[in-house]
């Protein structure tokens, strides 16, 4: 055969090798614990699964599992939101987490929390167990995997998508994510444990408009509990997952010179923060010079 025709077969071979690694990790299920993701409704994750798989193999079982049971189109249509490629995950923290996140370098939930302070226990396993359909483990593994709560950062000027509202309760310093963590979350539009069942894996594509929650009528709750995005992330969750750091944003206060310090010993990008938390890239402003 001629070599330039053999070039050309060989080229066109790693044109479509591409184009079939291009999908995003969400349409990717092999490899991903799919066990995990085919047990009944309301059976036990085993330690022998803990074993088995990762954390982060896990979670992406659990949005697999999400995924499998909502109602969507993958069909791309004109006036469909995508919030695959149209969100950003958001975590508020600060205080007490930074130290713990510097320390371990993972970013740690309410149930990991307690156990190590040895206080008492916020518990929400029922509605975290509710909203993917599985028993965890009372222990280091079960705790791990559940969800670690941020913010989904949605592009509110696009077609039936409104504001969320970050609460400044949490922290002051907002980590935003990369996209290739985006397999291991859930979203809700409102708080996921009133919520429950209603949420969706980020692979969601929907033309029909979430309505704004009023849940002082809906739910009996206050409304400032339920207007927001909220995004679950399953599984493990470090600083390798983190994108850039935002900080000083509006109504947030602003962070001191120890917190900074601290910050910057994690070697990641740190912004300031010029409009109110609503989209990730309008909020995103000079980055701080940092220290070596």
């Amino acid at each position: 055969m001629h070599l330039i025709t053999k070039m050309k077969l060989a080229l066109f071979a790693l044109a479509i090798l591409l184009v079939s690694h291009a999908s995003t990790a969400a349409e990717n299920t092999h490899n991903r614990a799919a066990e995990v993701t085919a047990l009944p409704e309301g059976a036990a994750i085993s330690e022998a699964m803990f074993k088995k798989y990762s954390q982060r193999e896990l979670g992406r079982a659990i949005f697999d599992r999400v995924r499998a049971r909502e109602t969507r189109t993958d069909a791309p249509q004109s006036g469909y939101y995508d919030f695959w490629k149209d969100s950003k995950i958001m975590m508020v923290t600060g205080g007490r987490a930074l130290p713990s996140i510097l320390q371990t370098g993972k970013f740690r939930n309410r149930h990991q929390n307690d156990h190590a302070l040895e206080t008492p226990i916020w518990t929400t396993y029922g509605a975290e167990s509710e909203m993917a359909g599985l028993k965890f483990p009372d222990n280091e593994n079960g705790w791990a995997l559940l969800p670690k709560y941020a913010y989904l950062a949605v592009d509110f000027t696009k077609p039936n998508m409104w504001r969320t509202r970050i609460d400044t309760m949490y922290g002051n310093i907002v980590a935003v994510f990369k996209d290739s963590i985006k397999d291991q979350v859930t979203f809700s539009p409102g708080n996921s444990w009133v919520i429950r069942r209603d949420i969706h894996s980020l692979a969601y594509k929907t033309a029909v408009p979430f309505p704004e929650p009023d849940y002082e009528t809906s739910y009996g709750v206050h409304r400032e509990w339920g207007h927001h995005w909220e995004a679950q992330i399953w599984g493990e969750v470090t600083l390798h997952d983190v994108d850039y750091f935002l900080i000083n944003c509006p109504r947030f206060v602003k962070i001191n010179r120890t917190a900074l310090d601290n910050l910057i010993k994690t070697k990641k990008p740190i912004h300031l923060c010029i409009n109110d938390l609503q989209n990730s890239e309008m909020n995103k402003g000079p980055r701080i010079v940092q220290k070596p």
